[in-house]
């Protein structure tokens, strides 16, 4: 099915409002990772509420990587009830090839402000990045860009989530927040994303233009993403599963929804799946699970290839 030109529209704006680069007391949506901790200082100086983990040294680099330590051979493991509710997130900036592991039991419980993801990676030399959540970790969040779980990078980047998720964005200026979020933000990016939500997991997500999960690549590779597990989003434009390829030279965008998942979606103009090309690959949306919309103009399956230029 091709989706009318406004779904196309509204991704698009989405897009471009993510990649402002200035830094105020309203920091902006994506910033890239070495000005994250001048970000983190601003938002402070700005009244925000945050807690910041143990800073530990990197090559140079600084991650906040609050109770779970420093990467040992490439990865992390958090260990419950290692700092429960970790309410600084657990964050890692530029630490390498990556491997972070959330063991069932680890509660994060961010303190609501914008742009507070509760479990974060960025690492944008080209690496690999990957976060394995099992099942029984709770994450939740509340304020604008406040992911439950972001990944963004240049290389592969991967996310396997049996966690609950829940990510509340007050906000109308569509542009929103997501349960679970990988994204290649640079052209010379060459990473494939996949995230796969597994069989017995929730994600909800709130507020206008959120995802339940969403995956944003800029750059030559492919968006894959796959739920086994059970999704709810509340708000206009509110999509349940959206891949969104923003290249002119982009590998297909797939959007699977399994057997044992279900979207629901409460919202105007929202959709269940959303598979979206603006390259040269296929966009490609199957449901095998249940789907239901409950508001007007809403779509239960998307798949649109629309064509753009590099910017």
């Amino acid at each position: 099915m091709v989706s009318n030109s406004d779904h196309v529209t509204t991704a698009s704006k989405r897009q471009y409002t993510k990649h402002i680069t200035n830094i105020s007391c309203h920091p902006p949506a994506r910033i890239s990772p070495h000005k994250e901790l001048k970000a983190i200082l601003m938002r402070a100086t700005c009244g925000a509420t945050f807690t910041l983990g143990t800073i530990v040294g990197l090559s140079g680099n600084l991650a906040f990587a609050a109770d779970c330590g420093a990467p040992a051979g490439g990865a992390a493991t958090c260990i419950a009830p290692g700092g429960n509710p970790y309410n600084g997130g657990i964050i890692y900036n530029n630490p390498g090839s990556f491997t972070l592991n959330v063991g069932s039991g680890i509660v994060v419980d961010r303190a609501a402000a914008d742009f507070n993801d509760g479990i974060q990676v960025h690492d944008e030399s080209g690496v690999p990045l990957t976060v394995n959540l099992d099942t029984g970790v709770t994450i939740k969040t509340d304020g604008l860009h406040a992911d439950g779980v972001e990944v963004m990078g240049t290389g592969r980047i991967t996310i396997s989530s049996g966690a609950d998720v829940t990510a509340n964005s007050d906000n109308t200026d569509f542009n929103g927040t997501s349960g679970l979020f990988g994204w290649i933000e640079q052209i010379a990016g060459t990473g494939d994303i996949s995230i796969n939500q597994l069989a017995g997991s929730t994600i909800r997500a709130t507020g206008d233009d959120v995802f339940g999960i969403y995956g944003l690549n800029k750059g030559s590779g492919s968006v894959t993403l796959e739920s086994s597990g059970a999704i709810f989003t509340a708000g206009v434009y509110a999509y349940g599963i959206n891949a969104f390829n923003y290249s002119s030279i982009g590998a297909n965008t797939t959007v699977i929804l399994g057997a044992l998942g279900s979207v629901v979606t409460d919202g105007e103009s929202a959709a269940g799946l959303y598979s979206l090309n603006s390259g040269s690959g296929n966009a490609i949306a199957r449901a095998d699970g249940t789907i239901t919309t409950l508001q007007d103009w809403s779509d239960g399956v998307l798949a649109d290839v629309h064509w753009v230029l590099n910017d």
